[in-house]
This record gives structure tokens, C-alpha cells and sequence, in this order.
């Protein structure tokens, strides 16, 4: 009886060994990070493309040691301006162009010193459309700017007597002789008034 109370004894034992060292062994695993969710979601079909990319961890990130790129079609770097982090989550901002897959890929530091990398991918089903660009530069020679003072017109020449009127040369002779005339006739009459012989 004392021996089969010993061997159960020495069985239980074990079993416990054994279950410390799975549990001690599962620690590292459970140490690492893993992602939970992402937007897009994995494998999503976008005809809209999103401003940026989402990424949210089990767990808090280190900025320093996560890194984020996202790849476009035919290679294309996808990504713009530095990643934000907010405890386990990250926001990417993303420069979308040509319709294909997009590819955003992630590399975390685990507690064991052995990095976590993992990727999302999903699918533009229409090119992005293009950042608004300056109007364009007419060409040719430009007219001149139109002056903020109006323009005057010219006002004409003071004229003459002699322009405003053709034949004012004329009437002043006229004039001239018509008073002579007058005042030779005066003198005329004056002279026989004065003559003795009236």
C-alpha cells in the first residue's frame, strides 16, 4: 500500500514539474506583441483610397524600435510622414496612386530580443485621383495692366481767333476801313461847317 501511495506521490510530482516548465516555456510566447486589428482590414477592396492606415497592437509599441513602411504597386513607397503612436496603436499616413495591392508591412522588438514582423495587405480597385495642381501659366506676350486711374482725354489746343473763325482777318479790315471812312466823313463835314464861305 505504502508503495502505491509513493508511485502516485512521484507521479503527481512530475506531472507538476511538467506543467511549470510548459507554463515557464508559453512565457516568452505570451511576451510577444501580436497584431489585433487593422484599417483597411486585411485583404479589404478600397475603390475610395484612405488617408492613412491604422494599426492597433495587443499591446503598448515602442516608437524607436517599430518600424512601418507601406509599398505600392510596382514598388512604389506609399507611406507619408513619420508614424503617430498612441500606446498600441499606430497611424501611418498613406500617399495612394495607381490601383493594385498596397502592402503595409510591420517590425516590432520583442521582449526575447527576436523581432515580430508581420504585413497587411489590401486592394485599390481605382487609381487614386490626383493632388489639385496650381492653374496653368497663360503664354505669350502679357497685355499690359490696366491703370487704376482712368485715363483723360487730351483736351484740345486753346485756338486762335484767327482758327476759331477763317474770315476773322477780313471783318477786322472791314472794320478798320468802315471807322476811317466814318471819321474822314466827320472831318469832311466839319471842315465846310468851318469854312467862311458857308
Amino acid at each position: 500500500m505504502r508503495s502505491v501511495t509513493r508511485a502516485l506521490a512521484r507521479g503527481v510530482a512530475v506531472l507538476m514539474a511538467a506543467s511549470v516548465a510548459l507554463v515557464g516555456g508559453a512565457g516568452p510566447a505570451v511576451a510577444h506583441n501580436t497584431l489585433v486589428s487593422s484599417v483597411p482590414a486585411k485583404g479589404a477592396k478600397l475603390a475610395v483610397a484612405p488617408k492613412s492606415v491604422r494599426l492597433t497592437f495587443l499591446e503598448a509599441l515602442d516608437p524607436p524600435s517599430t518600424k512601418i513602411t507601406i509599398i505600392g504597386p510596382g514598388g512604389v513607397n506609399a507611406l507619408a510622414g513619420a508614424p503617430r503612436f498612441t500606446r498600441n496603436v499606430v497611424d501611418v499616413g498613406l500617399t495612394a496612386g495607381a490601383a493594385g495591392g498596397y502592402t503595409v508591412a510591420y517590425q516590432l522588438a520583442s521582449d526575447d530580443g527576436h523581432p515580430i514582423r508581420g504585413k497587411v495587405t489590401f486592394t485599390l480597385t481605382q487609381a487614386a485621383a490626383p493632388s489639385p495642381t496650381a492653374a496653368p501659366v497663360a503664354t505669350g506676350t502679357p497685355s499690359a495692366a490696366p491703370s487704376s486711374t482712368p485715363a483723360v482725354a487730351a483736351s484740345p489746343a486753346s485756338l486762335t481767333d484767327d482758327e476759331k473763325d477763317p474770315y476773322s482777318v477780313l471783318w477786322s479790315v472791314l472794320g478798320a476801313l468802315a471807322a476811317a471812312a466814318a471819321l474822314m466823313y466827320a472831318l469832311r463835314r466839319r471842315r465846310k461847317a468851318d469854312s467862311p464861305g458857308r
